[in-house]
């Protein structure tokens, strides 16, 4: 049987560093790693008008869009992690669902994943 599942991404997992007693991701150098056997589907695009006010940053427009992406189970990806997919880097949106299946035959994971432009 052919797969619809046929692209391969490449995760990038952060290092975490402590500051003011807090851990944060350092994205300075991440560890990456395949994961194939993958499918990336558009959810949503829209158009945001950020202001500036409140913050002290710059007024601009950005388009923030959500994609699906439907993975092997047990794939080794986390909320913490980016995507890399044909040039482009998303952020992982939540928590990765993981879906049982009672036979294996149709147990998968999925991600809700976001990018910012503009």
């Amino acid at each position: 049987m052919i797969s619809f599942k046929n692209q391969t991404i490449t995760v990038l997992r952060p290092t975490f560093v402590v500051e003011r007693g807090d851990e944060v991701p350092d994205w300075s150098n991440p560890t990456q790693h395949l994961i194939t056997g993958c499918r990336l589907q558009p959810m949503s695009a829209d158009e945001v008008l950020f202001s500036g006010a409140g913050g002290g940053g710059t007024a601009r427009n950005a388009v923030v869009s959500r994609w699906k992406l439907l993975l092997p189970s047990g794939a080794d990806i986390t909320e913490h992690d980016r995507v890399r997919y044909a040039d482009a880097v998303y952020e992982v949106d939540g928590f990765v669902q993981r879906w049982p299946s009672p036979t294996g035959a149709l147990a998968h994971d999925e991600a809700v994943l976001r990018r910012v432009e503009g």
